[in-house]
């Protein structure tokens, strides 16, 4: 039986492959009304949907979550000035920055107890797994880098590349932030929710070492001022997602 990484690498040429077959025969629909945006969009969420619901059913939690994200990093990016095309790559991101997933095994996935060294080396890859699903694809790829950077660290500590400060993309910055602030206030089957206050006191502990300080910075002050609350049932929350990727 070939080694866990070897599998994972086939499995994600396959599922590659695969993908960029069913976005293209997507595309080519809308050819076909050349000019209607609207269909342009919808056949954009039904390809995003369909990549959202195959990593669901692997983690239940990731949809949810996803669209959550996703609200904080439009919000965070709108305080920044992301406008248009960059405004729409941080939703693409936000909504598909764990798509790499749909790669890594269920067991290790939702492991309860702590995961090995060789587990831990499998799920790193999923940052890379997923900019190379998302590459595939023609109207996402250039959300490919913040999702493949979305894990680096401000220090330098971080995965798949290592790199640090500035040399991350400002998007990846962002959505570490919120991803982790996300993370942390969600109940999950493990692991203990915390309270808008004791995640706000995780990110400045952490500012400066795993996030970017200045970063912090606005997104506390924003999680301070503005109303931020994406909808809980399954139904609203598909709607919202439909919602986030047919803003202009």
């Amino acid at each position: 039986m070939a080694p866990p990484l070897v599998r994972v690498k086939k499995e994600v040429n396959t599922a590659t492959l695969k993908i960029h077959q069913y976005s293209q025969s997507l595309e080519k629909q809308i050819k076909k009304n050349a000019g209607l945006l609207e269909k342009e969009k919808t056949v954009h969420f039904e390809i995003i949907s369909t990549l959202v619901k195959s990593l669901e059913s692997k983690d239940s939690y990731v949809h949810s979550h996803s669209v959550r994200v996703t609200k904080y990093l439009c919000i965070f990016g709108k305080k920044l000035g992301f406008r248009g095309p960059q405004l729409a790559n941080l939703r693409y991101a936000g909504l598909l920055h764990d798509i790499g997933k749909l790669m890594i095994d269920k067991s290790i996935l939702n492991k309860k107890t702590k995961l090995t060294k060789a587990e831990k080396k499998i799920l790193r890859k999923h940052p890379a797994i997923g900019s190379k699903i998302i590459s595939s694809i023609r109207f996402l790829r250039s959300s490919s880098p913040i999702i493949l950077y979305n894990h680096e660290r401000w220090d330098g500590k971080g995965y798949p590349k290592g790199i640090s400060g500035k040399k991350i993309p400002l998007p990846a910055r962002m959505l570490a932030i919120v991803d982790a602030y996300d993370a942390m206030t969600t109940r999950r089957e493990y692991g203990h929710e915390l309270s808008k206050t004791e995640a706000i006191s995780e990110l400045k502990k952490n500012s400066g070492t795993q996030f970017d300080p200045e970063l912090v910075k606005v997104f506390i002050e924003l999680l301070k001022t503005s109303h931020i609350k994406a909808p809980k049932s399954k139904s609203s929350l598909i709607k919202y997602a439909k919602t986030l990727i047919q803003e202009p």
